[in-house]
């Protein structure tokens, strides 16, 4: 759809929106606020000039050069945003006539993991990975989105497995991928294509039956005490913030995407709300004293969230110098292989055990899960089962304390 918006300044920009990606283009024309039309995106006179231009009939021909832009290259199945910039300036004479983009599975790939570079955006990491594993993988060649079925999949699924893990200075160690890491391949994988066929780009629904096989890797939790040990920590700087941005977590529940919205929430009689990020539901949170603590600190004002990168390696640091180092036995899918090892269990905590300990404790004091389930968002009981962290033992404690076995 393509529409006109004045801003504050009074410039009009044109805009058109692919999906949930929106082109938006200056037409390096002004109209007073006051003058403009928002309803009919126009200027309530018609015969209104700028720099000697009409600025109603200019606008009326950016938008049939939108339109035209749009119907050329959505005929010739090279509608991307890229593209339609492309064909709009040529078709409006601000610039030259240019060559279309033809895409191919990895050319596309790469154009998805530079947008999210662009857009500062916390996939980024994972999507840049997954793309130079699938470059090493192809080699010179340049997969069309058909290539992307069943035999690739087969293919390229046994080529990870037998695929050794890099150190940070890229060389190889002595392990596999681990089952988890190249369930995350597929992840990206599925969702680019998706995105293509969205835009149009393929038809081929091959995607859609790739399988994730996640390992059990020990994804771990921290109780009440724990959280106790950081929050008491006397900590400076970046530290400081990434601290109290993983407690903000902790007592909300908040996925990292959602914590910096804590700053803008609507609050009610001590429950905050909260639209979320990735399912775009409102939570409605009652507001722990430990969350209130902080947004005094702050003064309603928190500081800048730091990058996902930089919370989950600091968080480490932080629960290790707060003694969180319970030996913690992992068990992972490695090339094809069960194996087992011991880990401090602060190399485990990144910035989504922050979600997971509240529905943990929460359901640990008794809270029942389809209320703890209206603040994480998960829809179904089992896939809330998978997300919390209680052990057996605990399970018994709980049970054994129950007014059922009590015999009240």
């Amino acid at each position: 759809m393509t529409s006109f918006i004045n801003t504050k300044n009074g410039f009009i920009y044109i805009t058109h929106w692919l999906d949930e990606n929106v082109l938006r283009l200056s037409t390096r024309m002004k109209v007073d606020k006051k003058q403009w039309n928002s309803k009919k995106q126009r200027p309530k006179n018609k015969s209104l000039h700028y720099n000697g231009i009409n600025v109603n009939s200019e606008l009326g021909r950016l938008e049939n050069a939108m339109n035209e832009a749009v119907n050329y290259l959505h005929i010739n199945n090279q509608l991307s945003k890229s593209n339609l910039k492309l064909k709009y300036l040529e078709l409006i004479g601000k610039a030259p006539k240019t060559r279309f983009i033809e895409y191919h599975f990895l050319s596309y790939f790469k154009e998805v993991t530079d947008v999210s570079f662009i857009q500062n955006k916390s996939n980024y990491a994972t999507l840049n990975n997954s793309f130079q594993l699938l470059k090493s993988y192809f080699k010179k060649k340049k997969p069309g989105f058909e290539e992307i079925n069943m035999g690739f999949y087969e293919s390229y699924n046994s080529w990870l497995k037998n695929r050794k893990a890099l150190n940070r200075n890229g060389t190889e160690t002595d392990r596999f991928l681990s089952a988890n890491y190249i369930s995350i391949q597929w992840k990206n994988i599925k969702a680019v294509m998706n995105k293509a066929a969205m835009e149009g780009l393929h038809k081929n629904e091959d995607y859609k039956r790739f399988v994730r096989r996640n390992g059990s890797s020990e994804k771990v939790y921290l109780n009440l005490d724990e959280l106790d040990c950081i929050k008491n920590l006397t900590l400076k700087g970046l530290e400081e913030i990434v601290c109290d941005w993983f407690l903000i977590g902790a007592f909300t529940g908040l996925r990292y995407s959602d914590w910096s919205k804590v700053n803008l929430h609507t609050e009610t009689d001590g429950v905050m709300s909260i639209s979320t990020t990735k399912t775009k539901t409102v939570a409605r949170i009652p507001i722990h004293p430990i969350v209130k603590q902080l947004k005094c600190k702050y003064k309603d004002n928190l500081p800048a969230l730091p990058p996902i990168q930089t919370v989950n390696a600091v968080i480490k640091q932080i629960a290790k110098k707060a003694g969180i180092d319970t030996m913690i036995d992992v068990e992972e899918l490695r090339g094809g292989e069960l194996t087992h090892r011991k880990i401090p269990k602060y190399r485990l905590i990144a910035s989504h055990t922050a979600r997971r300990s509240l529905a943990t404790n929460l359901l640990k004091s008794g809270s029942a899960p389809v209320d703890i389930m209206k603040i994480t968002g998960h829809k179904t009981l089992a896939s809330f089962e998978r997300y919390i962290r209680i052990s057996e033992q605990e399970s018994i404690g709980r049970l054994k304390k129950s007014a059922f076995f009590q015999g009240d």
